[in-house]
């Protein structure tokens, strides 16, 4: 009662301008069709996802890299300045991962940070040999982060 009295008795008509719209539906239904006929769940389940899963957890081997984390084409590396204990860093949070983007874009491959922990979420349709790039890319933007944190000493542990 109290939260109708300061909306008022009048209707309360409110919502988003796609909700329900015919076009934002047919579109989603096309798109569903197209993904069907094209077989990208199927891609993503007997081809894209294992070679990713096999060349991201690789990744793990790095000396910055804590921990990689794979569902279907999501993927996280939680970057650490010391491996054995997965330590977060000294710095404030998100320094390490904010250099490794720049270094990451310096390279032409895209992953976000939220905090010290790298994002990927690649497109369902990608080949083989478009993983083995972004791998390459990211690895070589992994290496150059930690050169750099290395040199502008931040590798440090949090205490």
């Amino acid at each position: 009662d109290e939260v109708a009295a300061v909306i008022g008795s009048d209707e309360f008509n409110h919502g988003y301008t796609y909700s329900g719209h015919p076009v934002a539906a047919a579109i989603a239904l096309e798109n569903l069709r197209i993904m069907e006929e094209e077989g990208v769940v199927e891609h993503v389940r007997d081809v894209a996802h294992p070679h990713l899963a096999e060349r991201w957890h690789a990744l793990g081997d790095h000396p910055l890299v804590g921990e990689t984390k794979l569902i279907g084409m999501m993927g996280s590396l939680a970057l650490t300045p010391e491996k054995g204990s997965r330590a977060r860093f000294a710095a404030d949070a998100g320094t390490a991962g904010y250099i490794t983007r720049e270094r990451c874009f310096a390279n032409n491959v895209i992953m976000r940070h939220v905090y010290d922990r790298m994002i990927i979420s690649p497109p369902l349709v990608m080949t083989t040999d478009e993983i083995d790039i972004l791998i390459d890319r990211a690895t070589l933007a992994l290496d150059e982060a930690y050169a750099q944190l290395k040199s502008d000493g931040l590798l440090k542990k949090a205490s």
